[in-house]
């Protein structure tokens, strides 16, 4: 994000980016990290209104390094007429600009003013808001610096600016996300209009779409990853429940483990990628295996073409080693499970058992594969596995009986995962790839 508006203000006559957005959305945040990353050190400017120097950098420390000026311009000593006509016919705006000017000339040619505030600073300059935007772009342009403008006012003064981005918090089924939109950079080639950002520790932070690190890897970099980290394992709690971990220490955190006995369901909706399913229910495999579980897979099966060579070769070796047994629905499942008799993997004492609902329902048809899962759900608690059901839609008759939900779903790039059952904020989710070539699932809160 910041390497594209890095190209947007190198550019010659690039001069003014408008940021818009409601109040609280995080435009000041904003412009505080574009001053940080697109902004020489000691080079900032900052005007608002009712700022408090000292307060503004208690609130961000960091903020001192690269803004050297702050100017509040409701407590401006502008110069008061006592001719009625001087009133109407010259405005505080050129007082301001010209004390803004002097301060330009104090920092040099590399500075870059952020007024934040842009209404607030119009009610003090006694100014309706389109002839002060207009006013401003035309100093700014003159004296050649580069600035950034906050503003709640949209889609009014995109003509005059050079490049607008918009920020917003949208809901999505009652949960919060910030997203960011590229309306308009002069002379600039945007590869991608939307993104998510986050507020977390009082910084505006851009999160990365779900698979880019993993796409952007060096040519022959994907053949040479190690697979999976030696994440894992059982775990007891202090009211003595055991759980497993998914394999993330992010999921672990934000979602708990898998706990033995339950009925854990995956909801993954259309357009999530493939690749991100299979990685992540690998990951779960993984972290049983490392353990010294067993695991039985009935129609989950790794078949993305996007898998690297090491998930591949990590399947291969479990299912030598027998702690990976792929059960087929075709040869047992129906004389043994509607019909009654005994779990075909019973004597191999899983410790995991991941179903693909999906294939169940095509198999057998709703009506049974949700009898079917009854029956598993009930024989996951009397032998103390965990039952993992994946799929894209899940009938409500399974939804009730779970202990847990999750939920992947698809916003552009991103793929958003959030618990359903029990309820919980939304996450991005990320893979990402350590400095020792593992790869890692990794959830970024959005608040």
């Amino acid at each position: 994000m910041f390497r594209v508006l890095r190209d947007f203000f190198e550019l010659e006559g690039n001069n003014v980016l408008l940021v818009c957005g409601e109040s609280g959305v995080g435009k000041t945040l904003f412009g505080f990290e574009v001053l940080r990353e697109v902004g020489d050190v000691g080079c900032g400017i900052y005007v608002s209104c009712g700022v408090n120097e000292d307060a503004l950098f208690e609130r961000c420390r960091w903020l001192d390094r690269y803004v050297r000026v702050v100017i509040d311009a409701s407590d401006f000593p502008f110069p008061q007429e006592s001719d009625a006509y001087e009133v109407a016919v010259r405005s505080n705006l050129p007082n301001l600009l010209r004390y803004v000017y002097e301060k330009v000339e104090e920092v040099g040619g590399s500075s870059f003013i952020f007024l934040d505030d842009f209404e607030g600073v119009c009610n003090a300059i006694g100014l309706d808001p389109i002839s002060t935007m207009e006013l401003y772009v035309d100093f700014i342009r003159r004296v050649n610096v580069r600035s950034i403008v906050a503003t709640g006012i949209r889609n009014v003064f995109d003509r005059v600016v050079d490049g607008v981005v918009s920020l917003k918090r949208k809901s999505l089924g009652g949960r919060l996300i910030r997203e960011f939109l590229f309306r308009k950079l002069r002379g600039v080639k945007i590869s991608c209009l939307y993104g998510v950002f986050t507020l977390l520790g009082g910084r505006f932070t851009f999160i990365e779409p779900s698979l880019s690190e993993f796409e952007n890897l060096p040519y022959g970099f994907r053949d040479k990853l190690k697979g999976f980290p030696m994440v894992g394992g059982r775990q007891t709690g202090f009211l003595g429940e055991v759980t497993f971990s998914f394999g993330s220490d992010s999921f672990d955190r934000f979602f708990g483990g898998l706990p033995e006995g339950c009925l854990y369901v995956l909801i993954f909706k259309p357009m999530v990628p493939s690749l991100l399913r299979y990685i992540f229910l690998l990951s779960i495999v993984n972290s049983f295996v490392v353990d010294g579980g067993k695991v039985v897979s009935v129609g989950l099966e790794p078949v993305s073409p996007q898998l690297p060579p090491c998930a591949l070769s990590f399947v291969e070796e479990c299912v030598k080693k027998g702690v990976y047994l792929r059960v087929s629905l075709k040869d047992c499942f129906k004389e043994c499970f509607i019909e009654g008799g005994v779990f075909p993997w019973e004597q191999h004492s899983p410790s995991l058992v991941l179903l693909d609902l999906d294939y169940l329902n095509v198999f057998f048809g709703v009506e049974n594969a949700t009898r079917l899962v009854y029956n598993f759900a009930r024989h996951a608690r009397e032998k103390k596995f965990v039952l993992v059901i994946a799929g894209s839609t899940i009938p409500n008759a399974i939804c009730s009986l779970a202990d847990r939900i999750l939920v992947f779903s698809q916003r552009f790039n991103y793929t958003l995962v959030h618990g359903a059952k029990p309820w919980t904020p939304l996450y991005v989710f990320s893979l990402k790839i350590n400095y020792e070539g593992f790869i890692e699932n990794e959830l970024i809160e959005v608040v």
